[in-house]
């Protein structure tokens, strides 16, 4: 047996063991509730324990919240219904799931993925998807909820499987989030937080990092996460799944094509091109005369074009696909509009109501205070463990990372140990840039495995109803969960190459301080 076979085998038999292992977990409803039980006797505990740590972002002393008091009891009356109808991933999914059903139950997706796949060869598309679903995240969190069912849909027209592009798009969407091709909200948040911290450990404007001080790797990465990504489910991701046999899903309607472009589907997609274009110009219109920028900036970082990019993608599928239904004949009447957006929402019934228990869960470990305390002891830990120059950094993209698992934000996340991290190496010579996109690297990978994300719950409701109904969690968790490790350890090592030749990852940010700044 050739070595490469051996590798190939050790990493079929880890990833089936993760599949079934997953697969062992009860239904998500169920699990999410054991989580909010576990959640709570954890408060309680580490309540009666008398923890306490102090947030180095505003010197506070952190102490948990315990579910079982009197307090814990008010809480829970007072936001049960609150946290699920509050929960932000729920009105993004309805909301395209209603724009979407436009398009896809008119058929102007099956026409559209015909078109698609007269230029666009195999061989590009599996590389192609994966620079979308990583720029996607310039559109924040909403890219995760749009772009993975998308590619999907792309992979079955392609006769492949499509439980491979749900997790295609994820690993790119979220295990991707800290790489791009363009400056997204995120640099603009971690900025901010950098500079605080600098302001107050050098004196205001003795030194800070701006908005582009990552872009140099960042950009590079798009490209390298790509490939990473083409090649895992090229040798990797779809040998494991195996090949895609339609017509399993529960509803049946899964977009596969066995014909060419007919001339009334050329028809329509020429009225739903015609129709996009002048939507994206009114947009455009809005963008230009600033309207839709920031009105205190004028940039488009923070603007109401970037905040309200669900309702402007939704407008797009809407007007799109009512322009090619209408020019098609696939829609005749008020009524059909609706069945087709109704038919389309029916099939998240399911989502909907993990999403109650998901949303108590994710409520509860914020109120409990738990993510901050285990945020903070994790960068106490890493301080006491005395490591210096690059084994140190491993070691924290490494616990950021682990963090990440359960602390999602990334905002949040770089509050509490970026003034732990950034003045620690200071005084080492780290330039604060660089430790900033170290941490970006443990904040991005394990996004796409994360129990605390919607996307991946959502991606696994559309599979079982459009695709395979025998598909389970741990089907879409093993994919993810042994991309996110390939791609965490391919970045760390490429970031630890990097600075080894001493490139910049950034204008002006090398790893080191420039001369006289301590």
């Amino acid at each position: 047996m050739s070595e490469t076979t051996k590798k190939r085998g050790f990493i079929e038999r880890f990833q089936t063991a993760i599949e079934k292992g997953a697969n062992k977990l009860p239904p998500p409803f169920i699990l999410f509730f054991y989580l909010f039980m576990i959640t709570a006797v954890l408060s309680m505990i580490l309540s009666l324990l008398g923890v306490a740590l102090v947030n180095p972002s505003n010197g506070e002393t952190v102490t948990p919240n315990n579910f079982f008091s009197v307090d814990g009891i008010h809480w829970l009356l007072a936001n049960m219904v609150k946290n699920f109808t509050g929960y932000a991933s729920l009105g993004v999914v309805i909301t395209m799931t209603i724009g979407m059903g436009m398009l896809e139950q008119t058929g102007m997706v099956s026409a559209l993925l015909k078109k698609l796949m007269g230029v666009l060869p195999d061989s590009a598309m599996v590389f192609g998807c994966a620079v979308i679903a990583i720029c996607g995240n310039i559109f924040s969190d909403s890219s995760g909820y749009i772009i993975p069912p998308l590619i999907a849909m792309l992979f079955a027209s392609y006769g492949k499987n499509p439980i491979a592009g749900f997790s295609v798009g994820m690993l790119g969407t979220s295990g991707g989030w800290s790489a791009n091709l363009f400056p997204a909200g995120t640099d603009a948040l971690l900025m901010g937080i950098t500079n605080t911290v600098l302001d107050g450990e050098l004196g205001a404007g003795v030194l800070n990092v701006d908005l582009v001080c990552n872009y140099f790797f960042t950009f590079v990465s798009t490209f390298l996460l790509a490939i990473v990504i083409t090649l895992f489910d090229k040798y990797i991701m779809e040998p494991h799944l195996g090949p895609y046999v339609p017509g399993k899903g529960k509803g049946g309607n899964a977009v596969v094509l066995t014909a060419d472009i007919t001339d009334t589907e050329r028809k329509g997609l020429r009225a739903a091109g015609l129709t996009a274009l002048a939507y994206i110009a009114l947009v455009g219109v809005g963008i230009w005369s600033g309207v839709l920028r920031n009105a205190e900036t004028g940039s488009i970082l923070n603007s109401p074009f970037l905040s309200g990019i669900v309702p402007i993608l939704f407008g797009l599928f809407f007007t799109s696909g009512l322009a090619f239904a209408k020019s098609t004949g696939n829609v005749k009447s008020g009524k059909d509009i609706s069945d087709r957006c109704m038919a389309q929402v029916r099939s998240m019934t399911t989502f909907v109501t993990m999403v109650f228990v998901i949303g108590q869960f994710s409520a509860l470990f914020s109120w409990t205070k738990i993510g901050t305390i285990l945020s903070i002891a994790g960068a106490n830990a890493l301080d006491k463990l005395g490591f210096t120059g690059m084994p140190m950094i491993v070691i924290f993209i490494i616990i950021v990372a682990c963090i990440n698992f359960l602390v999602g934000s990334s905002s949040t996340k770089w509050a509490i140990l970026g003034p732990i991290f950034i003045p620690m190496m200071l005084q080492l010579g780290y330039h604060p840039g660089f430790v900033q996109m170290a941490y970006r690297i443990g904040d991005s990978c394990t996004n796409a495995c994360s129990p605390m994300s919607a996307v991946l719950f959502m991606c696994l409701t559309m599979a079982q109803e459009q695709y395979d109904k025998d598909c389970q969690l741990g089907t879409i968790l093993s994919n993810n969960i042994m991309g996110a490790l390939i791609m965490l350890v391919v970045w760390i090592v490429f970031f630890v190459i990097w600075n080894l030749i001493g490139l910049p990852v950034g204008p002006g940010v090398t790893v080191h301080l420039p001369a006289g700044i301590l």
